[in-house]
């Protein structure tokens, strides 16, 4: 996985070979939910493990529910958040609440 995740973040996704998007376990990457520019865009928080169909469509996909998914599976997996994942979740709690929001 060429990317600026830390590789012991990467970690996480070992065993994690399917689309968040499509359920596709072809051509699946680690991917930037909300791209790779920003102070603290190199959280695990902002990844999403996405075949290469849905990258190709990616701007259609739904940012907040990749976030979303993307922090339960992290939750699920025991991952212990680190100072930069609080910052990111912190400076995009925008996305967050607006799923939240979806679900009330």
């Amino acid at each position: 996985m060429k990317n600026n995740f830390h590789e012991n973040d990467r970690d996480v996704y070992a065993f994690e070979h399917s689309c968040i998007e499509c359920g596709s376990n072809q051509g699946c990457e680690l991917h930037h939910i909300l791209g790779r520019l920003g102070k603290y865009n190199d959280s695990i928080l902002n990844s999403a493990m996405i075949c290469r169909g849905c990258h190709e469509n990616y701007t259609f996909l739904d940012k907040s529910k990749l976030l979303q998914h993307t922090l339960r599976l992290l939750l699920r997996e025991g991952y212990e958040l680190k100072k930069r994942d609080v910052n990111f979740y912190r400076e995009n709690i925008k996305y967050y609440e607006k799923e939240n929001k979806k679900a009330n």
